[in-house]
């Protein structure tokens, strides 16, 4: 295990900047290069958190920097062609989710990853926060679940720190892309694979808009029911959980 990690980013947003702040505050990690189509951009957080180098083009930074792993923080529809050159680099991968846009791209990018014999991950943040042991160590005191709740309201989508036109968009974005994964993930996590039972979502008369409600119903291994509720653009605050 080295002493110190050399890290570069693909994508300067929101999420990509969270990263860069983390790993430049950790005494394990330093961002040497950061990538992001827009230079204004790219030039501007490398100059802000110190990178030393930026580029617009993501496999000129496979190329010329030292790194030993690679963030991606790109739009959902570049997670497979670029992790591909990640892996066929053979740097390490963490890539926000989702990991792939269909099982077969996901597919590709395991078997991607075996080969180079590196390890490939996904920023589920919500499973490594000290809640997940607590929780876990709850559900074995409380007895049985009876039910499981799911809840994803929003007064605003996206959300006021979240305007990227991709993410109101209906190829990539959406509230049940972008959030409920976390709480479907920590339900799998803590009970076990939830089978679909029915499912309805409702989307805008535009079509080019995300979807804007969900009503689902999930079942556990044992039969226990998952719900999901969600909705957005209605006069609530901000309300997400289980």
């Amino acid at each position: 295990m080295k002493e110190r990690y050399s890290v570069g980013i693909i994508g300067s947003g929101v999420m990509g900047e969270r990263l860069m702040h983390a790993m430049n505050t950790h005494e394990r990690f330093t961002v040497a290069a950061v990538c992001d189509a827009a230079s204004q951009r790219a030039r501007e957080v490398a100059d802000r958190f110190g990178i030393a180098a930026w580029h617009t083009d993501h496999r000129l930074l496979l190329r010329e920097a030292e790194l030993d792993l690679v963030y991606i923080a790109v739009p959902p529809k570049f997670h497979h062609p670029i992790g591909l050159d990640v892996l066929a680099a053979g740097k390490h991968l963490l890539c926000e989710k989702p990991l792939a846009n269909s099982v077969q791209e996901g597919k590709e990018m395991l078997r991607a990853a075996t080969e180079a014999g590196v390890v490939h991950a996904m920023n589920f943040p919500l499973f490594y926060r000290p809640i997940f042991p607590e929780l876990k160590r709850r559900l074995a005191e409380i007895g049985s679940v009876r039910r499981v709740d799911i809840v994803t309201h929003f007064h605003q989508w996206p959300r006021p720190w979240q305007q990227t036109a991709w993410l109101s968009g209906r190829e990539q974005g959406g509230f049940v892309r972008e959030v409920l994964p976390h709480f479907l993930h920590l339900t799998y996590a803590l009970l076990g694979r939830c089978e679909v039972v029915r499912s309805d979502v409702d989307y805008p008369e535009n079509q080019e808009l995300c979807e804007t409600g969900i009503s689902a119903l999930l079942r556990l291994p044992d039969g226990t029911p998952v719900t999901i509720n969600g909705l957005a653009g209605i006069a609530h605050v901000e309300s997400h959980g289980i």
